[in-house]
């Protein structure tokens, strides 16, 4: 590509002293000359950061967060070596973090100059403006984008100031990516440029302007709910607002009523979708939606065996899932509910079992006594708690299976053989085609008996997970 910048120098120049602006995002961007790389402003780059950004009592007094984790500094090796072969476009990410009056409204604005420079040959530079703001963090985030271009004289030179705002309601963390695409047109040819960002300086101011005041928005906190949490909705408030309308799944929440703010006890597992209709005293309306996942924490039990007999060892395999996914490090606890109503809890020293694996599984083995009596039913609770981040409340999930106790009931098959003149019974290994019929479903299974001709009824009759399963059933045999 043909290079049209041969002494010409774009200079792009900071200010920051407007208080009225969301987010200062200053930089300084270098652009690539044929032999060199070259710095239009002699000012050094620290002090003009310096005395461009405002100080925290200028913040505060403003009714800024000023508590803000201060970004990392780069180096321009450091920075030549991230931004290398960008042509046409340049990257700002920007971080904000730990910002303590995060339910309050906040707008996001990013701005740059470029030289409007007076013999022209600039004037159609970031002709093709084009912007692309993505939210890394907040799902389902509303954003109110304005765009603005205006001509500022600054440091003795015209500039064009080119503007977007962004508003949104933030929770505690924001990760903010923002990527504008720059192309200019001179004589039909398109010169590529490549762009350096220098420093990134960062500050989140809250403003409120009519258009914002009458706003539906709300926040969710937690921001990753459980089962276990009480789930809470806390609506953007402004005089301008008479009434607020809550619906949880597409069904309105009458129990709610015309209230900012309410809670979801006992949430139910999955994705959900919340929506807040507000209306002004005119019966203008405004309205935001906003999807969000509870997840929850499951376990599962299952035995080789639905019966046991008294002195057997029955193995337990413990499955746990969190959000779908397996998880390590979960602890196991288990009650033993006998038939006498007596009861044992495992591990007898108390604390729990840990823990389940990469897979989210662990086998624990429990002693059937001598003295169970053929005819009882045990009922095995396993409870599993797991907690998903540290410093947060553990979730908790629990199951149960009922055992047997007695002699496992056998299909036994043979054949008749003459031998030496007369007929013997002799067993006959053969193949089960099992097929049965439960709720408007057939389902089909092969099985094979043993070297013996037997098997048990209730590897015929149990699910997948152990349990004896209601239906009909048709048995087939056939010689193998």
């Amino acid at each position: 590509m043909k290079k049209i910048i041969k002494g010409k120098r774009l200079t792009l120049f900071l200010n920051n002293s407007s208080k009225t602006y969301a987010i200062a995002l200053i930089m300084l961007l270098l652009t690539t000359m044929p032999h060199a790389v070259r710095i239009a402003n002699a000012e050094p780059i620290e002090s003009l950061i310096a005395r461009m950004t405002p100080s925290t009592s200028d913040l505060a007094s403003m009714g800024i967060c000023t508590n803000m984790r201060p970004l990392e500094k780069f180096t321009p090796q450091q920075l030549d070596q991230f931004l290398e072969g960008i042509a046409t476009r340049w990257n700002a990410t920007a971080y904000v973090q730990e910002i303590s009056c995060y339910d309050d409204d906040y707008d996001i604005a990013i701005w740059f100059y470029v030289v409007d420079d007076p013999h022209g040959f600039w004037k159609d530079y970031l002709k093709t403006f084009k912007s692309d703001y993505k939210n890394e963090t907040i799902e389902g985030a509303k954003f109110l984008v304005s765009d603005e271009v205006t001509i500022k004289t600054v440091q003795g030179q015209r500039v064009k100031q080119y503007s977007r705002d962004l508003g949104f309601f933030m929770d505690k963390m924001l990760i903010f990516t923002a990527i504008t695409s720059i192309a200019f047109v001179n004589d039909d040819q398109i010169a590529s440029m490549r762009t350096k960002v220098n420093r990134l300086a960062l500050y989140v101011y809250r403003r409120a302007t009519g258009l914002e005041e009458f706003t539906a928005m709300f926040t969710i906190t937690p921001q990753q709910p459980t089962t276990t949490d009480q789930i809470v909705f806390r609506a953007k408030t402004s005089n301008k607002i008479a009434e607020y309308l809550w619906y949880l799944d597409g069904k309105y929440l009458s129990n709610v009523g015309n209230k900012p703010v309410w809670t979801w006890s006992n949430p139910t597992p999955g994705k959900h979708t919340v929506k807040l209709v507000i209306r002004d005293s005119k019966g203008n309306e405004n309205k935001y939606t906003r999807s969000f996942i509870v997840n929850a924490l499951k376990v599962s039990v299952s035995t080789q065996k639905a019966v046991y007999k008294p002195g057997e060892e029955a193995k337990l395999k413990i499955k746990v899932t969190y959000a779908g996914q397996p998880v390590q490090g979960a602890r196991i606890n288990i009650t033993i509910y006998k038939p006498d109503c007596s009861t044992q809890k495992l591990p007898e020293k108390g604390g729990a079992y840990c823990c389940t694996d990469n897979q989210g599984s662990m086998t624990i083995p429990v002693q059937i006594p001598s003295d169970a009596k053929t005819g009882e039913k045990w009922t095995i609770e396993v409870i599993a708690t797991y907690q998903p981040k540290d410093f947060e409340k553990p979730v908790s999930a629990k199951t149960q299976l009922d055992l047997d106790i007695g002699e496992h009931p056998l299909l036994e098959t043979q054949e008749q053989v003459l031998q030496g003149g007369k007929l013997e019974l002799k067993s006959l290994k053969i193949k089960v085609t099992v097929i049965k019929a439960s709720g408007g479903k057939t389902t089909k299974e092969i099985l094979e008996t043993s070297d013996e001709g037997t098997i048990s009824l209730l590897q015929i009759i149990r699910n997948d997970e152990g349990e004896i399963a209601d239906g009909i059933y048709v048995v087939k045999l056939d010689h193998l």
